[in-house]
């Protein structure tokens, strides 16, 4: 497949059964498609990366030639062999090959830096989700919408930065 990360792993939840938030986060971390496609862009800016660098590094190449010629002619067949090797090894070049370096290292950290990105996101979703499931008390308040409670201990562990309280007089009493 062309993203291994992104197939489904059967998860059965039978009466009874439970599933934590660290594994949900294992799974929705391990799982999660965004996740599996800034992964394989990180691998690719440190192979453009390693490329860049081999622009500086010296270069060997040899080349062996052999042939052989027959005909009917007066000095019957030919044989011919060649070999070379050839060492280059770069003095200068106006700055190319370092800014070459310098533009993969900074697409390297972009994509490290998504990937960090993906990944908090997809935590924050999960646990999000997460809470709001297990803390669902009633489905469905008086005028149709969904009621959640969260007490403060659980909303900060959930990565909420704060707490709001809303007191409705039409829920009282």
């Amino acid at each position: 497949t062309l993203f291994p990360y992104t197939t489904l792993f059967p998860i059965w939840l039978g009466p009874g059964a439970t599933l934590t938030l660290d594994q949900g986060l294992t799974l929705s971390l391990t799982h999660n498609p965004s996740i599996a496609i800034a992964r394989r862009a990180v691998d690719a800016a440190q192979a453009r990366l390693r490329q860049a660098n081999a622009g500086s590094l010296p270069k060997l190449t040899s080349n062996t030639t052999y042939t052989l010629s027959g005909g009917k002619s007066v000095s019957g067949t030919e044989n011919s062999f060649s070999t070379s090797l050839l060492a280059e090894l770069l003095l200068f070049d106006f700055g190319r090959v370092d800014a070459l370096q310098r533009e993969a290292a900074a697409n390297l950290l972009a994509a490290a830096l998504d990937l960090r990105n993906a990944e908090i996101d997809t935590a924050f979703n999960f646990q999000q989700a997460f809470y709001g499931v297990l803390k669902q008390i009633d489905p469905v308040g008086p005028s149709g919408e969904v009621v959640l409670d969260y007490s403060v201990y659980d909303a900060l562990r959930a990565g909420f930065d704060r707490v709001v309280f809303i007191i409705r007089e039409d829920i009282e009493g």
